[in-house]
C-alpha cells in the first residue's frame, strides 16, 4: 500500500468542486484547502461554466446526479468549449456502466461516494503529475 498523500502536496493546485449537496462541496472544500489547494466550489453545472470563464482550473471534481444538468453533461461542455483540464467523477452509481459512462463523458476517473479521502488525494496527485 502506498503511504498517504502529503500536506501541501496539493500546493498551488486549483481545484473547481462541483456538487449540489453544500455538506459535499465543504467537506471538499476544507480537505483540499488543507492539503495545500486552492478551491472553487459551484452547486450546478452553469455556475461551475462561470466560475471557468473567469479563471482557469487545474482539475475539476464533479457530482454526477445533479438537477437540470448532470455532471456527465457538464463534462462534455467542457470538452466542447476547450476546457481541457483533468477531471474527476464523485458519485454514488457505482455500477461499472456508470464508470464506462463517465470515461466516455471525458472524466479521467470515477470515484464512488462516500468518497474516501486518500483515494480522492492519490487520484488527483497522479492527475496533476500527468496534466
Amino acid at each position: 500500500d502506498s503511504p498517504a498523500v502529503q500536506v501541501g502536496a496539493l500546493d498551488g493546485l486549483n481545484i473547481m468542486v462541483t456538487d449540489d449537496e453544500p455538506d459535499t462541496r465543504e467537506m471538499m472544500k476544507v480537505l483540499l484547502n488543507s492539503h495545500g489547494a486552492q478551491v472553487r466550489t459551484a452547486a450546478s453545472a452553469q455556475e461551475t461554466l462561470e466560475h471557468l470563464k473567469n479563471g482557469l482550473a487545474d482539475l475539476l471534481i464533479s457530482d454526477i446526479g445533479m438537477p437540470f444538468v448532470d455532471g456527465y453533461e457538464l463534462r462534455r461542455e467542457l470538452t466542447l468549449l476547450g476546457f481541457e483540464m483533468p477531471s474527476i467523477a464523485l458519485t454514488a452509481y457505482t455500477a461499472p456502466r456508470d464508470a464506462q459512462r463517465a470515461i466516455e463523458a471525458g472524466f479521467d476517473a470515477h470515484l464512488p461516494k462516500p468518497v474516501d479521502a486518500d483515494s480522492l488525494l492519490k487520484m488527483i496527485t497522479k492527475l496533476a503529475r500527468a496534466k
